[in-house]
């Protein structure tokens, strides 16, 4: 819009409202110049309706359109009259760098070129490839997507994947133009496949086409080393016929020829490493025979190895089709390394030339030493077979080393071994450690299983079993006693320290009580104590049973705050009564006197003690078993034993006399209890 001036205007006229449009163009003077008239600081303009009328509108050159979309039918850029026009479309990304320019080249005729889009299925981006130069456009005649492009040379194609019936490269009606297809490696950029034909005598079609394929097959040319041509069959067999000439790299065929009748031939087949062959060669025979290498039926999938024979050798065969191997009568077998060989003999040396023979048999984890099997020559023409009889289960039998040759053992006839007469047994089956053999009965060995230490046998007469005893002097028996592991002693093992307001029960709640009663490993004397110094006469009477269980009781005087002692060894205690009030707090526990099972009767009569399986050298403190008038404050009626070592869980055990004549020698006299 141009500038336009307000004219000067009477004041009076000037301060009267302004009330028609007539009023308004009285007061402008020029609607052009380079001013603006405003009516508003945010003024809201309607588009007006242009109606038909007799002026004409003059076309302009629309230069830049910013609105991002253009709502019109049509668009034209330039004019019909030779004026250039171009449409440009900027991308809308940052950086505005390149445009698309759309651009009218002139025609031969007024045609019209059209660009439209086929029918889309669904919404589609096409992009132009940058083609590193100027280039056109490949289209195809019609409107079909799809087609033949019969013309131009078409130099790159960039699509991954080209969608049509048929291309083809080169003019096969012009000058001759050779075609060629090049396929590129999607991976490297070195190397290409071409597929480019050859001019024909004849105007025929060469075609390269697929057999009908089971499943998905990638077939790779080799590298042949040099130009070459393709091995193929004639007609549209899937399968190779005979080949009669030439070097054949792989064939799926029937048979396969190596070499001509006149023209020697071989088959080598190749490992997977670059090392060694197999070649199967032919060598002249004396007529025109056929030498056939097969195979016998097989009853499952079987591999030959052909072992290596250290230089060049002949195989053994036997004569016949025989799956097995039949008697070899004749040459020497130095080396067999198959593990298992079937046949039904084999023989080893010559028996009419006296030509010695041996079997070898190696171990197979080992390189030293063999099992070799050697025949002797007899007076007469004997046979000597080793067999096995009926077994009842799978036994390997092994030849022990005999420190130096030596002979087998063997019985008359097929029956067991019966009787040794030479030789020394250095085993007997069945026997254990320590037993010792007996003669039980005529051709009857019986193991006798082995006594305790100091033990000695003694024989029952006739054919009965000796039998284990302990030895006897004067009606006397030294034994071996065992005392368990006895442990430290503790103060508070039977009754903790307590207050007694009165006669009656301690509560036995010691270390070594359970359910309120105490019980020792080893038969053993209490330990009693106050903490009331003038506690001197208050009596403690204890019940409970002995080493062997029987009933037995103890009365023990309180010495106030000094420990006192008892004397008789109780494996349990049941009850502990206090006789009166105490000042002080009584407590009660086992002591280091320990509980024999036999009667002591002399100092004399204890040979050892031992702890922890070790014999104590200084004697310990003992006292004798004290059978005479019986009381609660008698000492056990068997006896006890201090020992000098400290008592610490280990085992203890003690060597004894004692007199097996009654149970009142033996075990003392009953045990007294109330």
């Amino acid at each position: 819009m141009g500038s336009t001036t307000i004219k000067n205007a009477p004041a009076a006229k000037f301060g009267a409202a302004v009330a028609t449009s007539a009023e308004q163009a009285a007061l402008i003077s020029d609607e052009t110049g380079t001013g603006a008239l405003v009516f508003a600081t945010d003024a809201t303009l309607t588009r007006p309706a242009i109606s038909a009328g007799t002026g004409s509108f003059v076309t302009a050159t629309v230069t830049t359109l910013t609105a991002p979309t253009a709502n019109v039918t049509n668009l034209d850029a330039g004019t019909a009259a030779g004026v250039a026009g171009t449409i440009d479309i900027f991308p809308a990304s940052a950086g505005n760098k390149g445009k698309l320019s759309i651009t009218a080249a002139a025609s031969d005729g007024n045609t019209t070129t059209t660009i439209v889009n086929a029918s889309q299925a669904a919404g589609r981006t096409y992009t132009i490839p940058d083609a590193g130069g100027n280039a056109s456009f490949v289209m195809s005649t019609g409107v079909s997507p799809t087609g033949t492009f019969t013309a131009a040379s078409v130099t790159t194609l960039t699509a991954p994947t080209i969608i049509g019936k048929d291309i083809d490269l080169g003019n096969a009606t012009g000058a001759g133009g050779a075609g060629s297809l090049d396929l590129f490696s999607a991976t490297t950029t070195t190397g290409k496949l071409t597929f480019a034909a050859t001019a024909n005598t004849g105007n025929h079609i060469v075609s390269i086409t697929n057999a009908e394929h089971a499943q998905p097959c990638a077939y790779t040319i080799p590298d042949a080393g040099e130009a070459a041509s393709f091995l193929m069959t004639k007609g549209t067999a899937s399968t190779m016929a005979t080949v009669a000439a030439g070097t054949i790299t792989t064939l799926t065929a029937t048979n396969i020829d190596a070499g001509a009748a006149a023209t020697a031939g071989s088959v080598d087949i190749f490992a997977g490493g670059t090392k060694g062959k197999l070649t199967f060669s032919a060598t002249e025979s004396t007529g025109n025979t056929v030498t056939t290498i097969t195979n016998a039926l097989q009853a499952d999938t079987r591999t030959y190895t052909i072992p290596d024979a250290g230089e060049s050798t002949t195989f053994l065969m036997a004569k016949g089709t025989s799956a097995t191997m039949p008697t070899v009568t004749a040459g020497t077998i130095t080396t067999l390394t198959s593990p298992t060989i079937i046949g039904n003999a084999i023989d080893l040396g010559l028996a009419a030339g006296g030509t010695a023979g041996s079997l070898d048999l190696f171990s197979a984890t080992g390189s030293k030493g063999k099992l070799t099997f050697a025949a002797t020559a007899n007076t007469g023409d004997s046979i000597t077979t080793i067999t096995n009889a009926a077994q009842g289960g799978a036994y390997t039998y092994s030849i022990p080393d005999a420190g130096e040759p030596a002979s087998f053992v063997m019985t008359k006839g097929t029956v067991t071994v019966a009787t040794l007469t030479a030789g020394k047994a250095t085993n007997i089956v069945g026997g254990a450690g320590g037993t010792i053999p007996y003669q039980s009965s005529a051709d009857t060995t019986g193991l006798l299983a082995n006594g305790t230490a100091g033990q000695i046998l003694t024989s029952q007469g006739g054919t009965l079993a000796p039998v284990w005893g302990n030895p006897t002097l004067n009606g006397c028996v030294v034994v071996k006693a065992s005392l368990g592991s006895p442990a430290v002693s503790v103060a508070t093992a039977v009754a903790t320290a307590q207050a007694v307001g009165a006669p009656g029960d301690l509560t036995l709640d010691g270390t070594l009580t359970a359910d309120g009663v105490a019980t020792f490993i080893t038969a053993r004397n209490i330990q009693a104590v106050s903490t009331g110094a003038g506690d001197l006469a208050q009596t403690l009477h204890i019940h409970g049973t002995n080493i062997a269980g029987a009933a037995m009781s103890e009365t023990v005087t309180l010495n106030g705050v000094a420990v006192v002692y008892g004397k008789k060894a109780f494996k349990t205690i049941t009850s502990i009564a206090v006789s009166a009030l105490c000042v002080g707090n009584v407590s009660v526990g086992n002591s280091t006197k320990l509980g024999l099972p036999y009667m002591l009767t002399s100092r004399s009569d204890l040979a050892t003690t031992w702890f922890n399986n070790v014999q104590e050298v200084t004697l310990p403190t003992v006292a004798l078993g004290d059978s005479a008038a019986v009381s609660a404050i008698t000492g056990d009626t068997r006896g006890t034993v201090i020992l000098n070592s400290t008592l610490d869980g280990s085992p203890v055990s003690v060597y004894m006399t004692v007199y097996p004549l009654n149970a009142a020698t033996l075990y003392g006299a009953v045990e007294y209890s109330t």
